[in-house]
Order: structure tokens, then C-alpha cells, then sequence
């Protein structure tokens, strides 16, 4: 593997030049045949050595005997007449020098050149070959000394099976980047610590004060004790050769021993300081990304997208600097970038709500104009949050969270849930419809645990959450006669405080309003009342009931409006019609398919069509 010296910098070739005839001298005048009056070869390592080579021996506090070793054992590498006078030393003729060789020739020689705990095989800089006895062993340099030296070669080949190099600053928020000046006076100096809620927080930080720096995030550690002892030594090289710092994850076990067999710099992150180091760190705490940080990277990221669009990005998702610096790079125009943000948000949550992107429009909605004028300046004042809370400074005069609550109360079927999915899409927001079967649990806690993983992905990926049915969770709390009461009871002082605390939009449907607890009815904001359809109401319906696709023959809307049933009975007729219809292969529903149906779902409810009109008990 012989490297030309004509691919190396001219100076330090030159050295080398120098270097390598010294060695030949030595190898090819042994001391035993020099006449006694002769002036012995001078010493390898008092010669002038290359600044590559100088610097490492330094570095590594190599003694004289050692960086002549880890001479000869590159000579032999990339001057094939240092090669040949080796070879012809040996018994064998191996071109590589064995450390008997070494010993005879070099200068200052000592055993204690070999051993584990001295530099060049502490740090893996030679290599030893297997030999009955020590003195018969080949030395080798390892691959990556020998690129080092020859000004080649970066840690990032070595590095890569365990871990990742930090990639370029991304823009910060004001904050943070104070954290990063003073992050970048500590690198490569001490232990750090570094905490914080986000992981991508945490490496933009510390991409920025490590600007020009080589920051390693090593994050597959070895469980196994002697490959990870091989693993930190192998660090420590690097560290020297190359000036890198190794990021280590707090949480991580096999992390944690790493940086405990570290002799070397390195960076600690986590959620938590890890109290177990067994020398001084310094913690630096990042304070968590708040709307105004937000605001500040969206804008940084995306300087010519209007302010308005990205305060509501702002504000809807809670993404960390490093996910707003790649949506912003990636992304034409805000409409994109809340695309890639909803995306980048969701999370998993195993049955526990539906997560959907809701359709509806205003103009699906059968509304009476006092509904609609509620529903839409719900949306507004969710969507006017950024400028109210934060920069008119409610949010700070309220000390509590920033959400907003609305009550959606009325009899079944008459659009409550339709209507979330129109605000939702109003607002240009995911749906979480909670599902309260697999919420609510017979196991101490399980209630709390499951509520918290629904307000969290809501809070994170800015949806909007639905509790149909709300007074099944959101009962009045009752007298405590036994354990099941006092569980129950604190089950709804916890949700009080997840809906105080929470920043998104709740929206709770019931058709019993009186059960709910007061607690809850006084915390909500917005009440809107979806009574049972009179009869214009319901002819609006059914002329929304078909899909413009739908063919439909002869539809007489005042009719039907004559049947006093609900807007979501109306769906389910309309859809009993159409399936009649096809069931009976005509080209068109007509109505007698619906009337049909309307007598099928009358019956199904108990309620039969005939004198039934306008204002008829139900």
C-alpha cells in the first residue's frame, strides 16, 4: 500500500525525504559494523520533523523511541528503498520491521513501547503483528495514522458504523444562540452537558458552536465491555488527530459508559443532567422553544413567506429549530410548508383517536345564520391567536395555557360532529376524534396515561381535539363513598388541568349539556347550540343529502322537510336510497327511494312517517 511522496505537500515531503535516509543509514550501517572512530548516524527523532508528524508525536507524548518507530513503520510504507533495506535485515526477508529490529537500530529504545498502556497501542496507532516472541513481531502502521500523516484521510470513514457527523448551522432563535456562544468555549476543553426537551433543539445548538468543528453523534454504542473500550480509545485518537468531539445520549446506557471510559472531551445531551459522571461536567440548559422562538426560526427560514402564514405556523406546530430549518429549505410557500409540518407532527396513537384530515366546508353545512356566524368566529379566534396572545401580551397577563375550548350541545344528528370537521378545515388542522372505548380504563392511571398521549400529539402537531359524547368523560364529580368514586373524580380533576394547560382548540359535543361539571363549563369559551331542524333547515338539508355525482330524479325537498328528522337521520336515509336504488338496478334515486328509506330509518327509530309533520313530537 505504498503511498507516492509525490502526492504529499512539497515541505512536508521533503521531511519525509530526510526522514526516510536517516532510517536507511541506520538500517543499512548497523552499529555493530561501524569503525570505532566513526560518528554514529544521527537520531532519527532529532532531526527537523515534518509539522504533521511533530505535532502528533506532541500530541500523543510519544517518546523519542516511539516516534522513531512510527517513522520506520511509515518509511517502509512509502519509500520502497527503506522497504528493501528492512527486508534485507530480516531473516525471511519481510519488509515489514520487527520490534527486534527496531530495538537494535533506533534510538533510546525501551520495551515499554509495546505495552497497552502506552500511546501507540493505547491508541491504535501501530499495529503488532502475532510473533513466537516480541522481539519477532511485525509492526505495521494502522491505515488511518498513515493517511493522517500524508495529510490525508478524516475521521468520518472510522466514525461512520458507530455514528453520525452534526451537519452544517442552521439558524437559531435569539436564546438558543446565546447558549451556543457559550457552548463553543467549552468545546473540546470539558465534559459538557447539554439539556433540553427537543432533540433537534439540541444538535442545531450544538451544530452552530461547533461551526468548523468535527461533532460526532455516536449512537451505536457496543453493549459489549471490550468493544466499547475499544470504541473510546479509538475516540481518543481521533479526538487527537482530528480535533472531533464525540455527542452522547444522556438516556442511553451504553452511553453513559462510554463517557465514563472516555479520556477525552465530549458532549453529553438529554431531556435530564445525568448526575454519574465521575468528573466535572458544565450543564447548559436550553429554555424550551416557545411561540416567539418559533416565530423567529419560521422567519429565518423563510424570509420571503408572509409573516401571517408563518405566525400560524408558529403557532400550530411545535417543531424544533431543526425540522423549521429544513421545512423552510424544502418547501415553496407556506401551503407546502404546513403540509411537510402536519407530516412531520403526527405521531402514533394506537387506537386511542382518529386522526383525519378533515374536507368540510362551510357550504356542506345546513346552518342557521347564528350557528354559522358562532362556527366561523370560532375559527377566527383560534386563527387570530397569534396576534392577540402573543403580541398584544394575553398570554402573558392569563398565566395559564392559551387553548381554546367551544361546547357543542344539541340533540343527536343535528351536525355537531360535521361541524368540528368544518372548523378543523378552516383552519386548515388535523381532526383527533378521541376514541373514549379504548381511553378510559379500569386501571389506576391508565385514564391519565392515555389522555396524556392525546393531548400531547395535539399540542405537538397542532390538531384539533374532538370528544364526542363529552359528558361520558366530562361528568359532574359526585360524592366519594369508595374508590371507584375518588378514581373517577380524579380522573376529571386531571383533564381539568390537561384542557387548563393545553394551547390547541378542544372541542367537546353532548346532547345532556347538564351533565357536564361546572368546573369544565366555566373553563369553556365558545357555547354553540345545534337545535333540532324545523323544517327549513331540514329542506336545506336534503338538498345538500346527495353528492352532485349522485343521480338523483325529481327530488322534492319540501316534502321530505315535512319528516321531522335530524340532519344525520337525512344522511342515512339518503345514503338507504341510493343503496335501494342500485339494489334494484335503476338508472336514477327517486322518490319513492327515498321515501322508502325515510319509512326504514322511521321504523329502525320507532317513530313511523305517517302524520308526522312539522313540529310533530319525535
Amino acid at each position: 500500500m505504498n503511498a507516492p511522496l509525490a502526492d504529499v505537500h512539497a515541505a512536508h515531503a521533503a521531511g519525509l525525504r530526510r526522514l526516510c535516509a536517516a532510517l536507511r543509514c541506520r538500517l543499512e550501517t548497523p552499529a555493530t559494523r561501524m569503525p570505532p572512530s566513526a560518528d554514529p548516524p544521527p537520531a532519527v527523532s532529532s532531526l527537523d520533523l515534518p509539522p504533521l508528524l511533530e505535532t502528533l508525536a506532541a500530541r500523543f507524548a510519544l517518546s523519542p523511541f516511539e516516534t522513531e518507530l512510527l517513522v520506520l513503520a511509515l518509511a517502509v510504507e512509502i519509500d520502497p528503498a527503506t522497504a528493501e533495506a528492512v527486508r534485507n535485515r530480516q531473516p525471511g526477508g519481510d519488509p515489514r520491521p520487527s520490534f527486534g529490529l527496531a530495538f537494535t537500530t533506533l534510538t533510546a529504545p525501551h520495551w515499554s513501547a509495546l505495552t497497552p498502556d502506552r500511546p501507540l497501542l493505547r491508541w491504535q496507532l501501530l499495529r503488532a503483528g502475532h510473533a513466537p516472541l516480541m522481539a519477532d513481531a511485525p509492526l505495521m502502521l494502522e491505515p488511518r495514522l498513515l493517511h493522517a500523516l500524508m495529510g490525508a484521510g478524516s475521521a468520518d470513514s472510522v466514525l461512520e458504523p458507530w455514528g453520525r457527523r452534526l451537519g452544517a448551522p442552521q439558524p437559531l432563535s435569539a436564546a438558543q444562540r446565546a447558549v451556543a456562544a457559550e457552548l463553543a468555549q467549552l468545546l473540546g476543553r470539558q465534559p459538557v452537558q447539554l439539556i433540553g426537551p427537543r432533540t433537534g433543539d439540541r444538535d442545531a445548538v450544538l451544530r452552530c458552536a461547533g461551526a468548523g468543528r468535527s461533532l460526532w453523534r455516536l449512537d451505536a454504542i457496543p453493549a459489549d465491555p471490550a468493544a466499547l473500550l475499544q470504541l473510546a480509545r479509538l475516540i481518543e485518537r481521533e479526538s487527537v488527530l482530528t480535533g472531533m468531539i464525540p455527542v452522547l445520549d444522556a438516556g442511553s446506557e451504553p452511553a453513559r459508559r462510554l463517557a465514563l471510559a472516555l479520556d477525552a472531551a465530549f458532549v453529553l445531551t438529554g431531556t435530564e443532567a445525568w448526575h454519574g459522571l465521575d468528573r466535572p461536567a458544565r450543564t447548559l440548559a436550553l429554555p424550551p422553544t416557545d411561540f416567539a422562538a418559533r416565530r423567529e426560526l419560521w422567519r429565518a427560514a423563510a424570509p420571503d413567506a408572509a409573516p401571517e402564514g408563518l405566525d400560524r405556523l408558529a403557532n400550530d406546530f411545535a417543531l424544533d429549530a431543526l425540522a423549521i430549518a429544513e421545512i423552510g429549505a424544502a418547501c415553496d410557500g407556506t401551503g407546502q410548508m404546513r403540509d411537510m409540518a402536519r407530516l412531520r407532527c403526527r405521531v402514533p396513537l394506537d387506537g386511542l383517536a382518529a386522526r383525519r384530515r378533515p374536507l368540510t366546508e362551510w357550504d356542506d353545512l345546513a346552518l342557521r345564520p347564528a350557528q354559522r356566524a358562532a362556527l366561523q368566529a370560532l375559527a377566527e379566534r383560534v386563527r387570530r391567536q397569534p396576534r392577540v396572545l402573543h403580541d398584544w401580551g394575553y398570554a402573558r397577563a392569563s398565566g395559564r395555557g392559551n387553548g381554546t375550548v367551544a361546547l357543542f350541545t344539541g340533540p343527536s344528528g343535528t351536525g355537531k360532529t360535521l361541524a368540528s370537521e368544518a372548523v378543523a378545515a378552516a383552519l386548515d388542522l388535523d381532526l383527533l376524534h378521541v376514541d373514549l372505548g379504548q381511553v378510559v380504563s379500569k386501571w389506576l392511571g391508565e385514564t391519565e396515561k392515555n389522555l396524556d398521549r392525546i393531548f400531547d400529539a395535539a399540542a405537538q402537531g397542532g390538531a384539533v381535539l374532538l370528544f364526542d359524547e363529552a359528558d361520558a368523560l366530562f361528568g359532574k364529580r359526585g360524592e366519594v363513598r369508595d374508590s371507584r368514586d375518588r378514581h373517577a373524580n380524579m380522573e376529571i380533576s386531571f383533564l381539568l388541568q390537561r384542557i387548563e394547560a393545553h394551547d390547541g382548540l378542544v372541542i367537546l359535543t353532548t346532547n345532556q349539556q347538564q351533565a357536564l361539571d361546572d368546573a369544565f363549563l366555566r373553563r369553556i369559551a365558545v357555547i354553540v347550540q345545534f337545535p333540532f331542524p324545523d323544517a327549513e333547515l331540514r329542506r336545506d338539508i336534503w338538498t345538500r343529502s346527495h353528492p352532485a355525482a349522485a343521480p338523483v330524479l325529481g327530488l322534492d325537498a319540501g316534502r321530505l322537510a315535512q319528516i321531522a328528522v335530524s340532519g344525520g337521520e337525512i344522511r342515512n336515509i339518503a345514503l338507504g336510497a341510493a343503496f335501494g336504488a342500485a339494489g334494484r338496478e335503476a338508472d336514477a334515486i327517486g322518490m319513492d327511494d327515498l321515501l322508502a328509506a325515510a319509512d326504514r330509518e322511521l321504523a329502525k327509530l320507532g317513530r313511523p312517517r305517517s302524520g308526522r309533520k312539522d313540529g310533530g313530537q319525535r
